[in-house]
């Protein structure tokens, strides 16, 4: 939106707050408010235009002070601007690809319902039982001659596709309300004596031998093209079947015994999937193992198969000299983490409130022998992914801080990954 000046001089001889803005003007202070404010709440708090009416404050355009009469008028030309640059126009709203909108800011806006779906329909056509082509027809159209046979013309002449099938369903575009039509056998009557305002059906042929997504609009009584539906890319024959088995599914350009021009069971074909993300290279299935319903990564170089992985925090505030850190509220020697399954400490990090030295001991089960250590050298922190220590089912872990001075509320983190074995 255009940029608009909105200086405010206060002269009243006290402060003064305008509270819908949250802005207080001291006693004979300018202020330039666009810079503390928005255009929308200035153009809408009452408490400013009140105060500009009363004289209490003074409004400059950034030429002159305006009388309190045009300071109003002129806030009410920026909340009108405001309100045409946050609004689509009818132009805007009508392009498409113009307008984003948000429908919970349209009055009186229709509910978006469910897609109620009606049985697949043939074609869209322009007219039953016609002994006459339409005239002026375009590449697409279809009808039903007088002979129940279905006319499809290709740009330069109609062809004959053949009689219609009972059961055969058609959207009729010549009847006032666009009714599908079924063919039973003989003649042509009304499928859907109602057609709902949320109807949704999918064409067959809409005219470009793809099958293409419609939805009913009750009010203009009118099938809308919601999107094509085309499925021919991904079937191997291209004879526009409703399905294939599983082993007629075409995956183009990836391995031998797949692609273009392959005809292979896929349950005799061992078949790679290339899982490889741009230049990050891909897993293979092999890499992955479950046991009892927990999935297991290939981890090479632990040579270990390992699961989900825990953080546990340990800390301490304030200085902190020889001392077990606490879990919780309660220091860790005086009960511990304990483990649910094996697993494997993977790393430490710990953190320190100001720059310091000490050594980080994990222990275990009462223990006074540290299980992984970790040391911090005139720093605020240090850590370590490369830590391997295997810790059982019903160990309980505890963090121990040694050294010869006192570093300031330390925290650790110690985590662990589910053990799953040796690979």
């Amino acid at each position: 939106m255009a940029e608009w000046t909105v200086i405010i001089k206060n002269n009243s001889g006290s402060d003064f707050l305008v509270e819908d803005i949250g802005v207080d003007f001291q006693d004979g202070s300018t202020v330039n408010l666009d810079e503390e404010a928005g255009f929308a709440e200035i153009a809408d708090s009452d408490d400013l235009k009140n105060a500009l009416t009363a004289g209490t404050l003074v409004l400059n355009d950034g030429s002159a002070d305006l009388s309190p009469a045009d300071a109003v008028s002129y806030l009410s030309r920026i909340h009108r601007k405001f309100l045409e640059d946050n609004y689509f126009n009818k132009v805007e709203l009508g392009t498409p690809g113009s307008a984003t909108i948000d429908y919970e800011n349209i009055a009186n806006a229709p509910t978006f319902e469910y897609a109620f779906w009606y049985d697949n329909v043939k074609f869209r056509v322009e007219g039953i039982g016609l002994s006459t082509a339409p005239a002026s027809p375009e590449t697409g159209d279809v009808y039903v001659d007088d002979a129940d046979h279905y006319q499809k013309y290709d740009g330069s002449a109609w062809q004959d596709l053949g009689l219609a099938l009972s059961g055969d369903r058609v959207i009729d575009l010549s009847s006032g309300v666009q009714d599908i039509m079924e063919f039973d056998g003989s003649a042509w009557a009304i499928g859907e004596p109602d057609l709902k305002s949320n109807a949704a059906v999918t064409v067959t042929d809409d005219g470009d031998d793809r099958a293409a997504r419609y939805v009913y609009n009750k009010t203009e009584g009118e099938w809308k093209k919601d999107y094509d539906v085309d499925f021919d890319p991904h079937l191997k024959r291209g004879d526009h079947a409703i399905k294939h088995d599983a082993d007629q599914v075409e995956v183009a350009n990836a391995y031998s015994n797949i692609g273009s021009g392959a005809n292979d069971d896929v349950e005799t074909v061992l078949a790679a999937i290339d899982t490889k993300i741009g230049t990050i290279e891909g897993g293979n299935l092999s890499d992955i193992n479950i046991q009892n319903g927990i999935v297991y990564g290939r981890d090479v170089t632990r040579n270990k198969w390992m699961g989900p992985r825990e953080d546990f925090i340990f800390s301490r505030s304030g200085n902190t000299k020889r001392t077990y850190l606490m879990i919780g509220n309660v220091p860790s020697n005086q009960g511990g983490v304990r483990l649910q399954r094996n697993m494997t400490i993977t790393g430490i990090s710990a953190q320190l409130d100001a720059s310091g030295s000490c050594t980080v001991e994990v222990r275990k089960n009462d223990g006074v022998t540290p299980i992984a250590t970790l040391s911090i050298n005139s720093a605020e922190g240090a850590h370590s992914n490369a830590v391997n220590i295997d810790v059982s089912e019903g160990d309980f872990l505890q963090v121990y801080v040694d050294g010869s001075s006192a570093v300031k509320s330390p925290t650790v983190k110690v985590t662990a990954a589910y053990n799953g074995g040796s690979l």
